[in-house]
This record gives structure tokens, C-alpha cells and sequence, in this order.
């Protein structure tokens, strides 16, 4: 499911990144791997980009204690 205005699912899907960026997400058809790339089968599986909590509280870790 991508979560864009649609949220278009693609079963059997392909989501393809290089260094940290998604560059390819959407039917299999649609995409064909270069002969270097790395294939990973993640059929019965999630995938879900890195997530990062940008909820902190730094003022209470740099004065804890005082």
C-alpha cells in the first residue's frame, strides 16, 4: 500500500531504493531489475520505510539530574 492520494495497493508489488531513497515503488511489471542489483523476496511480508521519531524532549536529557 503506498499511502499516496490514491493508496494504491500492489499486490506482488516492487519496491526498489538506492542509497537511502525510494526510487521505485508499484507493479512488478513495471520495474526491471538492474543484473548488479540485489533481489530480496519479501512476499508474506511488510515493507515499511526506516522510521524516525522527531518527538523529544532534549531540554529534560540535558539537564536531568540538576
Amino acid at each position: 500500500m503506498t499511502c499516496d492520494d490514491r493508496d494504491q495497493i500492489f499486490a506482488g508489488g516492487v519496491v526498489a531504493w538506492q542509497d537511502d531513497r525510494i526510487v521505485y515503488v508499484g507493479p512488478r511489471a513495471g520495474y526491471s531489475p538492474a543484473e548488479h542489483d540485489e533481489v530480496w523476496d519479501a512476499r508474506d511480508r511488510y515493507v515499511l520505510p526506516g522510521l524516525v521519531n522527531l518527538h523529544t524532549h532534549t531540554p529534560m536529557t540535558a539537564l536531568r539530574g540538576l
